[in-house]
């Protein structure tokens, strides 16, 4: 049973019938999921090194972030430790975006719960730049026209940005 890691109580997970379909651990069939033999530290290198483009490598940073969440509340990396707050100083993330990746990797569709996470991402940045304008109105026609670009044009103006700079 050591090997096996299972829920402490309902709300240690974001729903108990989900165990079962979260790769890429393995389900027995009882909503336990059997540990993988990497260590913590192996983990979490995994997840730092996994890239942020592509919704392939996302879910599975995704899944990862799971299972480190798992397998901190069942007390591996010690006891009182909080996943969140391990997770926020080893990787230098906000807690937001780990608990978004747990999320990703526990639904039960995690494609399309990545969509959404794609979504409200891109809503956040159009409030941002929306706030800029009121802040900056003058800077209202450069944002509304690098948005109209594609990214190879803003990708030439940003060098040329550096070389006016000198940056």
């Amino acid at each position: 049973m050591s090997d096996l890691i299972q829920p402490k109580s309902k709300s240690s997970c974001d729903s108990v019938t989900n165990w079962g379909r979260v790769a890429p651990f393995r389900s027995n069939g009882k909503g336990q999921i059997a540990r993988t033999t990497r260590t913590l530290e192996e983990l979490a290198e995994l997840i730092e090194a996994e890239g942020d483009d592509g919704d392939k490598r996302l879910l599975a940073k995704a899944q990862h972030v799971r299972e480190l969440k798992l397998r901190i509340e069942e007390g591996e990396a010690g006891l009182g430790v909080k996943w969140a707050q391990w997770g926020m100083r080893r990787f230098g993330r906000g807690k937001t975006w780990l608990y978004e990746m747990n999320t990703i990797a526990s639904a039960k569709n995690p494609e399309a719960a990545l969509a959404a996470y794609h979504n409200k991402n891109s809503e956040r940045g159009k409030r941002y730049n929306d706030r800029i304008i009121e802040r900056n109105p003058e800077r209202a026609a450069v944002i509304r026209l690098i948005r109209k670009m594609n990214i190879e044009q803003v990708r030439k103006i940003r060098k040329t940005i550096a070389v006016l700079t000198g940056e």
